[in-house]
């Protein structure tokens, strides 16, 4: 019975947890506007046709997504069955990211039990960055799902020398990569140091299941990369943001090797000469240390000194553990080694990474500091083996106040305002937590108890923070394109050194999913094109995804995005351009004055027809940087 009621309680703590991530990623959700508008139009027009549908087409069939489409089919599946709405396409990444919770659970409870599994889960559900993403339709939280499921299923493969769950795990990284392509292989080398020096079975078959395990991962990442780069050109949308057209190409360049090589990428805002005032590299100066600046330090390191700890725990539990439990205690290490040690490294020498990436890390964060907890628990005060280690019993009160101090001194670098209150209750809680255990060290009577709930105070002094953080993105917003947790999401320039970006109007309502239709293509152009509609495939070319985006999202008008993300993918030179109006694919072309022309640019002030201000609008004179061409008079024949 009493067995039972422990039980009970604890899957009762699990439903809330589980309930407060969904609070922290549901409430409030349709406040996200059109979420992350890329990926919103791209879904609408993905469910226009089954080839656009296929190929990820962000527009009506002429560029894709420069992702994979796995991670959009899902959103599409949402928007089937009630339509093309914010909310409808952010959903499907705050219910992965309340099953990773769960997942997390599922992953650490056989390694450090019950009350281990379930803080894992709690760090989980508080880390800023991971609540921050999953308000956004943004793909990073259905990549992490699955890649958790994978380890989830490589744990027991390991455990059994399965190669049926080894093949499930490798399978799953390679649905991760259908998501953001080499993002989901971070989880790499994990997945083979895990198997090959934790499995019960001979090197030899350990080798032969890693073998076969590979082939599999690799025919299923590359399984959607082929088809369309064995599909001809002209049958398919042109591989957005990549130089030859190749979504090989793609995932080795643009979505690989470019995030971790030094490198400035011109940005969209950038690209259309957008009024930026500042605009600093998100995390700031690549180095060790990076994880505790002003920048990066909100998202996910408020417990990286005790995810450190944890590490460390994991160490010497693996060195001293003997006999049976040995190869536990390394798959253990191995495990959450293999994610700290390259993610950390990677974030740290990236010369382009965007805050929303720790959503990758978080999980392993969360591990760790919950193994630190329980570790240093079960060592100095979980036993009687323990009475009498006095020393070993201030490792976990040493490790928690560390854990606090490093807060408060990152803290600094934030508004007064939310440092000052947030101090002080990691202060009063630590030195509460602090009395307790000296209590608990001078009286030997419910000493464990008196512990106990020293670890308890402390715990929620460290916690108290991030989970603020957390909350953040209710309270504030979120910038849904690349989400981050913090006080202030967008803010005016201060005194006392913050690095700020301020915004005109449209650049606000595209961070903020709200629609800006009419800022960068004025309504009446769009209304004058779809009234004189003549039926060629493509209605209107804009120049890149920020002048398509509304024009898709607000009409049915078919759109061709001749720059892709940014502006500067060429899928076209100036003969094949001509050849595309020529065979009249295209009606209109819109210009605005004041960005750099292109060789099509130029052909199209050239031969294209200026269409007259007069004829859609009562304020010409306020056209004077908006130009529309009309192409109709190049068709041939």
């Amino acid at each position: 019975m009493l067995l039972s009621r422990h039980q009970h309680r604890r899957k009762f703590i699990l439903l809330l947890i589980i309930g407060l991530t969904a609070f922290l990623t549901c409430y409030k959700m349709a406040d996200a506007g059109y979420g992350n508008q890329y990926y919103t139009a791209a879904v609408k027009s993905m469910l226009s046709s089954p080839r656009n549908f296929f190929y990820a087409a962000f527009d009506s069939g002429f560029i894709s997504v420069d992702k994979p489409a796995l991670g959009l089919w899902l959103q599409c599946l949402f928007a089937l069955i009630f339509g093309v709405k914010g909310w409808v396409v952010i959903l499907p990444g705050a219910l992965c990211s309340v099953g990773s919770v769960f997942v997390l659970y599922r992953l650490v409870r056989k390694q450090l039990g019950e009350p281990g599994a379930l803080l894992a889960a709690f760090f989980l559900a508080v880390t800023p960055i991971f609540i921050a993403v999953s308000r956004t339709n943004n793909l990073d939280a259905p990549l992490v799902f699955v890649c958790l499921l994978a380890m989830l299923a490589l744990v027991k493969a390991a455990e059994r020398g399965s190669l049926p769950y080894l093949l499930l795990a490798a399978g799953l990284i390679g649905v991760g990569f259908n998501i953001k392509m080499l993002q989901a292989y971070m989880f790499l080398p994990a997945f083979y140091l895990v198997y090959f020096f934790g499995a019960p079975a001979s090197a030899g078959k350990r080798c032969l299941h890693l073998a076969a395990a590979t082939v599999l991962l690799l025919a299923v990442s590359l399984s959607w990369c082929l088809i369309v780069d064995l599909t001809p050109a002209q049958d398919r949308p042109f591989v957005g943001s990549s130089t030859t057209n190749s979504t090989l190409e793609l995932a080795l360049g643009y979505n690989g090797l470019l995030r971790v090589l030094p490198q400035m990428e011109k940005s969209a805002l950038a690209a259309i000469g957008g009024a930026i005032r500042q605009v600093p590299n998100e995390g700031a100066d690549p180095g060790l240390l990076r994880f505790f600046n002003r920048e990066m330090s909100g998202q996910a390191s408020w417990l990286l000194p005790l995810s450190l700890i944890g590490l460390i725990t994991l160490l010497v539990k693996a060195i001293r553990t003997a006999g049976a439990e040995r190869k536990p205690a390394l798959r253990q290490l191995l495990l959450w080694g293999g994610l700290f040690v390259p993610m950390y490294a990677y974030f740290c020498i990236s010369g382009h990474i965007h805050r929303y990436y720790l959503i990758m890390f978080a999980p392993c964060l969360a591990a760790l500091a919950a193994a630190a907890v329980t570790l240093l628990w079960a060592w100095g005060w979980g036993d009687k083996a323990a009475e009498k280690a006095a020393l070993r019993k201030l490792a976990l009160p040493a490790a928690l106040i560390l854990t606090a101090a490093v807060q408060i001194y990152m803290l600094q670098a934030y508004y007064f305002k939310y440092a000052a209150p947030l101090t002080r209750i990691i202060v009063v809680a630590e030195i509460a937590a602090l009395l307790l255990f000296l209590l608990a060290l001078i009286f030997k009577k419910n000493r464990r108890a008196v512990a106990a709930a020293a670890a308890a105070v402390a715990v929620a002094g460290i916690s108290a923070t991030p989970a603020y953080w957390a909350y953040t993105p209710i309270r504030f917003g979120v910038n849904v394109v690349t989400p981050y947790a913090g006080p202030k999401n967008l803010s005016a320039p201060t005194n006392n050194g913050e690095i700020v970006i301020v915004m005109d109007s449209w650049e606000k309502k595209w961070f903020s999913g709200a629609d800006f239709s009419g800022e960068l293509v004025p309504r009446e152009i769009v209304d004058y094109v779809l009234a004189n509609d003549n039926g060629s495939p493509y209605l209107i070319a804009v120049p890149n995804v920020m002048f398509a985006t509304p024009i898709i999202l607000t009409t049915d008008a078919r759109v061709m995005t001749l720059g892709g993300f940014t502006g500067s993918d060429k899928p076209l030179g100036v003969q094949e351009f001509n050849r595309m109006v020529q065979e009249g694919k295209l009606q209109y072309f819109y210009v605005l004055e004041f960005m750099e022309s292109t060789d099509i640019t130029n052909f199209v002030r050239l031969h294209g027809k200026k269409v007259d201000p007069a004829l859609y609008t009562d304020k010409p004179a306020a056209m004077q940087f908006y130009t529309l061409y009309d192409l109709s008079g190049l068709k041939a024949g």
